[in-house]
């Protein structure tokens, strides 16, 4: 449990620290749910579902699309995962918003 905090007070403060995505800290779950909207916005997403196929598919993130979950223009992101994966997901995301800026 103390990793699981660990983690997520690592990875929210980095989501918050990516142009276009606001999230809050959550509140006993292991996973993140930031707004992306305006990400999606900068980066010609019309969908969540496109953003984590593009992540998925380009990017080798796994993370869920807030859509599912009736929340369109957030993600779900685990950190049931290593701290390592973590950082190295969040680098890819910042990847993605570079790459969309050429």
């Amino acid at each position: 449990l103390v990793e699981y905090q660990r983690r997520g007070e690592w990875l929210v403060p980095a989501l918050n620290a990516i142009p276009g995505i606001r999230c809050s800290m959550p509140e006993g779950a292991f996973y993140a749910f930031p707004n992306v909207k305006e990400l999606m916005k900068n980066c010609g997403f019309a969908t969540s579902k496109e953003l984590a196929d593009e992540l998925l598919h380009k990017y080798g993130i796994v993370l869920t699309a807030g859509s599912a979950f009736g929340a369109e223009g957030y993600l779900r992101i685990s950190y049931a995962n290593s701290l390592e994966a973590i950082q190295e997901a969040v680098a890819r995301i910042r990847q993605l918003i570079a790459d969309r800026s050429r």
